[in-house]
């Protein structure tokens, strides 16, 4: 395990309290000398942790007590999980404590005597996951654990041992290692906050056997173990704990009165600030692949809103994948912002967008209507409307003049949304053309990082002011501003657009999620401040707000620049009752705090 790591162990033990007194913990008692717990905690000091967390319900002050007499309380942090559904809802309770590099170790249920080095194997190294298990025709508690791909299979080993150690040993070992991003990336699968139907740790692993195509072997438990390790008698009586299991799932559920809103592209700009905004209204599930976007922005996320939120890192060209995400979440409605989006490589690459862009969003479309989810919001631009003059209104005739394959698969997919309403009076649409986005959370936690030499005005020039007012060197290419064009027919000579703070932009979704019920049909909404505003005046204004040097030189124009760009708002203010309340001011301190706090991006 690298220095860089954190080395975490997670002990399960949310039901333990209850089968303190039941056949295998007195065995085990009897053997250790000590409570099986006990045992447990001190084998996970062996290793040396950044961190213990026991995992505990509504007996925690007997487990408190039982570790305080054998003075370990002060190593370990309890985590309360209020109904003991499984591990991997246990998981769920503590998955906002783990670190995002983190080596995970997590002893579920009764652990059996397993070497202090079998353990550290374990954590060596991680790639994937890594499970040890015991079998019924075998039993024994030290395991011998050999390296397949990067991933650790189960090998056991003969040991001679009395008939009392035999009883402790015949359980499963509970023993699971896990790369933390491994563990984040495929736990929304099994369990979110509410524990759904599966619950186990054992779920996650065979997730991960079939995405990653790597081999783990896992031990299934036989009924009678299960009745041993749950202190019933019965198989009628595991029926019955099963069944109550099940109740509390179901009650869970119901606490939450939420409607769920699937954000594909949810880690991008609009759609982490667009997450940020409708958190306290609405549960969010982002399906992103990440391609233009990064992991580390869901913190950010989750520091601003709720630490709950559930991430799938999925493509939606993949319809099984979509498909299980919307049958377990079941979702009200869709934003989809997913989709390339530079116009310069769409062009280089027009067949790999138009694929992208049109057969992902009718993937969706597919699935939305297999579970019966008829609520869109589609992320569109203004793109769609050409080179017709301004103000640019709703009802102008789009399509004709757009220039580039990205500016296409938007018109195109407006199109299809158009028709499919005109065919089926289920669905209930709404297609957002955002004008020019920019800024940043007022906190400065998340906001404009692309991964590639920005073609917008915004992300140069913080770059460029980065580069110039700062220590950082962000290459030659950042030392001055281009300006394409200081002559055309306008105020000062520069393009003039319609620039709007992402933060309004975001609650501009959320006020057309709160009306998309009452709007049957197909509608289309204007997102932007019908103020147009040179690009020289942009400069300018983020040179007095913030106080930087910004060096800039004038250039040519650049091919298929529009002269004037700004919309009518009118119509989404009087239908949406929304309209922009942030300034250019605020544009340019927002998105220069956002780049000072991360000057390199995420």
């Amino acid at each position: 395990m690298t220095d860089a790591k954190e080395n975490v162990v997670i002990i399960m033990a949310g039901g333990l309290g209850k089968r303190m007194q039941s056949t295998l913990p007195k065995v085990l008692h009897e053997i250790l000398g000590k409570p099986m717990l006990v045992h447990v905690v001190e084998r996970a000091l062996e290793l040396n942790p950044t961190k213990i967390y026991v995992v505990v319900g509504k007996y925690l002050p007997i487990i408190a007590e039982t570790l305080k007499n054998h003075d370990l309380l002060n190593n370990v942090e309890f985590i309360n999980q209020s109904v003991a559904l499984g591990t991997g809802h246990a998981i769920q309770c503590c998955r906002d404590h783990l670190n995002n590099d983190a080596n995970v170790l997590i002893l579920s249920g009764d652990v059996p005597l397993i070497k202090t080095d079998t353990l550290k194997k374990m954590m060596d190294e991680l790639k994937y996951a890594r499970i040890m298990t015991t079998t019924m025709d075998d039993p024994h508690g030290y395991g011998r654990i050999i390296e397949n791909e990067g991933v650790f299979e189960k090998i056991v080993e003969e040991k001679d041992c009395n008939d009392e150690e035999r009883k402790c040993q015949k359980t499963n070992a509970g023993i699971y290692a896990f790369a933390s991003q491994m563990l984040y990336k495929y736990l929304p699968y099994i369990s979110n906050d509410n524990a759904q139907e599966e619950y186990y740790l054992t779920d996650i692993v065979e997730i991960i056997k079939q995405h990653e195509g790597v081999e783990i072997d896992l031990y299934d438990m036989p009924v009678d173990k299960q009745i041993e390790l749950t202190g019933v008698n019965t198989k009628e009586q595991l029926e019955e704990l099963n069944i109550e299991l099940k109740k509390h799932s179901k009650m869970n559920l119901q606490k939450s009165t939420k409607p769920t809103i699937i954000v594909t592209g949810g880690t991008g700009f609009i759609g982490s600030h667009t997450c940020a905004e409708l958190s306290e209204t609405y549960e969010i599930v982002i399906i992103d692949n990440l391609c233009n976007s990064n992991r580390n922005v869901l913190d950010k996320i989750k520091l601003l809103t709720n630490p709950h939120l559930t991430f799938y890192e999925e493509d939606l060209v993949n319809m099984d994948k979509l498909d299980y995400i919307f049958n377990r979440h079941k979702p009200h409605a869709v934003i989809h912002f997913a989709g390339l989006k530079a116009v310069g490589e769409s062009i280089q690459k027009p067949v790999h967008y138009y694929q992208n862009n049109l057969i992902s969003t009718l993937n969706l479309l597919e699935v939305m209507k297999k579970h019966e989810c008829y609520n869109l919001i589609f992320s569109s631009s203004a793109t769609v409307y050409g080179n017709q003059i301004s103000p640019l209104k709703e009802d102008m005739v789009i399509g004709s003049g757009v220039t580039n394959p990205y500016g296409q698969t938007k018109f195109m997919i407006e199109v299809m949304l158009k028709d499919l309403c005109k065919s089926d009076s289920s669905w209930n649409i709404i297609s957002l053309r955002y004008f020019n986005p920019v800024g940043a959370h007022e906190s400065g936690l998340i906001g404009e990082n692309p991964n590639d030499i920005p073609n917008n005005l915004m992300p140069f020039v913080l770059k460029v002011g980065i580069n110039n007012n700062t220590e950082h060197n962000l290459g030659h290419q950042f030392e001055k501003l281009n300006i394409f064009g200081n002559d055309y027919s306008t105020r000062d000579g520069t393009c003039e657009r319609d620039f709007i703070h992402v933060v309004d932009l975001a609650k501009g979704h959320l006020a057309a999620l709160n009306k998309i019920s009452q709007l049957n049909g197909y509608n289309i909404f204007n997102l932007g401040t019908g103020n147009p505003t040179s690009v020289l005046e942009m400069v300018e204004t983020f040179k007095r707000v913030n106080k930087v040097n910004l060096p800039f030189e004038f250039v040519p124009r650049r091919e298929g620049d529009l002269e004037v760009c700004y919309c009518d708002p009118s119509h989404t203010e009087t239908i949406l009752q929304w309209k922009t309340e942030k300034a250019l001011d605020d544009m340019c301190k927002d998105a220069w705090k956002f780049q000072l706090l991360n000057p390199k991006g995420f």
